[in-house]
């Protein structure tokens, strides 16, 4: 990625938009990115899963370095849940520890139980959920084009203003 332009004082653009910037936004630049991975909660390889997860988040976050690329994680699990009450304590407590492994929130971990009778169920929950990831992206990226119209100064440049009006209507 470039390094952003602090000043346009002195730029004078060629046209109104780059000729390949829809499609770079349209085909080359995820809004959001879907590790899945294959962990379950009791897996006796617990640790080294973990920072193998945390290393794909880290290569993903490294190819992607300057993008707001949301990055999300979906542990596949097999086993079915043998007594739910201390599952769930050992679940929640290695969640945090996976999250905070790969410095992702706890709304970016989801899982999804192979052996459930529901499974179209947990499918929509995960689409709604990357839906929600993907808007807001688009909302920050529109608010740093937005940011940029505080350093245009409307009479000499009419083409970035008219620039940044047609990206901010494209993201939106």
């Amino acid at each position: 990625m470039k390094p952003r332009r602090t000043s346009y004082e002195w730029f004078i653009p060629k046209g109104i938009l780059k000729t390949n910037w829809m499609d770079k936004h349209l085909n080359l630049i995820p809004s959001v990115v879907v590790i899945f991975i294959e962990l379950d909660w009791n897996d006796p390889d617990w640790n080294e899963k973990k920072k193998e997860c945390a290393t794909r988040v880290q290569s993903v976050r490294a190819t992607l370095a300057g993008r707001g690329t949301k990055v999300a994680i979906v542990l596949i699990q097999k086993d079915p849940v043998s007594d739910p009450g201390i599952q769930d304590v050992n679940a929640s407590e290695r969640a945090s520890a996976l999250c905070s492994a790969c410095e992702l929130s706890a709304r970016s971990l989801f899982v999804l139980p192979t052996n459930a009778e529901n499974i179209s169920g947990f499918v929509i929950r995960l689409e709604n959920a990357f839906y929600e990831l993907a808007q807001n992206y688009y909302h920050q990226e529109i608010r740093g084009v937005k940011g940029h119209r505080d350093y245009l100064n409307k009479t000499t440049h009419l083409y970035l203003y008219v620039r940044h009006q047609f990206k901010a209507g494209f993201l939106n």
